[in-house]
This record gives structure tokens, C-alpha cells and sequence, in this order.
């Protein structure tokens, strides 16, 4: 089963907790304010990595890069993937099809 949370005005995460994976939905591009020198959408990356690490999900890195990409969303939006600790299953191709399709990734 994949649930789905709203974590703040700009991110939502699609979590299936047999397989222990899950997809963040980023802002849209272009759509950053910076205040004080200081990008809102890193900000509130910055606090959703650790509400979910709290929760046992942490983001999935691509070798050297911090966050692992794995598409957009049908209005353009960056999906990144996220790993939980104590998956039941692994996750088969039909797992990650589901939630990708749950995500909305095209």
C-alpha cells in the first residue's frame, strides 16, 4: 500500500512501507523565492530530510550526487527517491511501477 503525505506547501511523498520506497515530489522549477540570500525550497528541503529521517526515510543518493533523480511529474516537477529502514520486501519492477504511477511520473 502506498500512502501519500503532504509535508509542506511544496513537497509530497509517495511512501509504500512493505518495499521501503518512496518518491518525493519536488516544487516546480522556477518557482524558488530567495530571502535574505536564502533559497525557500532549500530551506524546506533541508527540515523535510529531517522530519522524514525521524520517520526512517532519508533521501537516496546517485553516486556522487546527493539526491537521486528519477523523473518529473506530467506538470514538470523533479522525483527524487527516498529508501526507508526496514523494508518487508524488496521492491520488483510492478512495485515500482505503482508508485511511480502513484507519483505521477511520466
Amino acid at each position: 500500500m502506498i500512502f501519500r503525505l503532504a509535508l509542506d506547501s511544496f513537497h509530497d511523498a509517495h511512501l509504500d512501507l512493505v518495499t521501503g520506497l518512496g518518491l518525493v515530489v519536488l516544487p516546480a522549477p522556477g518557482t524558488d523565492v530567495v530571502l535574505d540570500r536564502e533559497s525557500v525550497h532549500a530551506a524546506a528541503w533541508d527540515d523535510l530530510v529531517g522530519r522524514l529521517a525521524k520517520l526512517g526515510w532519508t533521501p537516496s543518493t546517485d553516486g556522487a550526487a546527493p539526491r537521486k533523480f528519477v523523473g518529473v511529474t506530467t506538470d514538470g516537477r523533479p522525483v527524487v527517491e527516498l529508501t526507508g529502514e526496514s523494508p518487508i520486501v524488496d521492491a520488483d519492477l510492478e512495485a515500482r511501477a505503482s508508485l511511480r504511477a502513484a507519483a505521477g511520473v511520466r
